[in-house]
């Protein structure tokens, strides 16, 4: 399938945050290797210091909250340089006192007719460039939504569970029929059991919950004291 229309890409988003939109500048490649500009406040003219997301600025590694920004020929809204210096702006709550360039959809920089002729099939590269050092970001999502008239053969299925069952394991006690099951680890610290489920395509999937066990108290065999009582609780036995 050959991408012949403006409309065929209808739209493509992006869940981020950043701090400085100053810094950036995104491009969309296409299969062939067209790459054409999404958005360019790194050499445009509109203030820098906007934020994409509620983005954390405190010098950590810690992100901040990504919001959803998408670009599409039909937006209502212009290029994100000529909205950020019209001030498009929500306030920030993360790190407060800045100003988050509003989520919702803008006009790409270049017209995506540029993309005619490129194959839809195979990799679409999303590229975001990060021009400064200063600070950091997290891209959370990204998608691309064709015209679902192009292939209208599109084939949709929802897998169904056949199996399920938790691996064997010896200090599984009882409830290995259902999802919930007793355990009696034999040893303190971390321990492993793994929930496996097949569905009616063959797939196989699994998790492993931890449970930490407790290393508890016990009473010491011997005589170390006598002619006295105490209260002991929270102890066992061993056998």
């Amino acid at each position: 399938v050959t991408y012949s229309d403006t409309t065929d890409l209808q739209q493509i988003c992006i869940d981020i945050e950043h701090s400085y939109i100053g810094d950036l500048d995104m491009t969309l490649t296409c299969p062939s290797g067209v790459t054409l500009t999404l958005m360019d406040v790194f050499t445009g003219p509109s203030p820098g210091f906007t934020f994409l997301g509620d983005a954390l600025d405190d010098g950590s590694l810690t992100p901040g909250t990504c919001m959803t920004y998408c670009w599409d020929m039909n937006a209502t809204w212009g290029t994100m340089d000529f909205e950020n210096g019209a001030g498009n702006y929500i306030p920030s709550t993360v790190t407060p006192g800045n100003n988050i360039l509003t989520p919702g959809t803008y006009s790409p920089l270049d017209n995506w007719a540029g993309f005619i002729g490129c194959p839809i099939d195979g990799d679409w590269i999303i590229t975001i460039t990060d021009n400064i050092g200063a600070d950091n970001g997290y891209l959370c999502e990204w998608g691309l939504f064709f015209d679902p008239s192009i292939n209208p053969n599109s084939e949709i299925y929802v897998p169904l569970i056949s199996t399920e069952q938790w691996l064997s394991d010896p200090t599984i006690i009882s409830g290995t029929g259902d999802t919930a099951i007793v355990v009696q680890p034999a040893t303190a610290g971390d321990n492993s059991y793994t929930f496996e489920v097949t569905d009616n395509f063959g797939c196989t999937y699994d998790t492993t919950i931890i449970v930490y066990a407790l290393d508890g108290p016990t009473i010491m065999p011997g005589d170390t004291a006598c002619n006295n009582t105490f209260q002991v609780t929270g102890t066992f036995a061993t056998e």
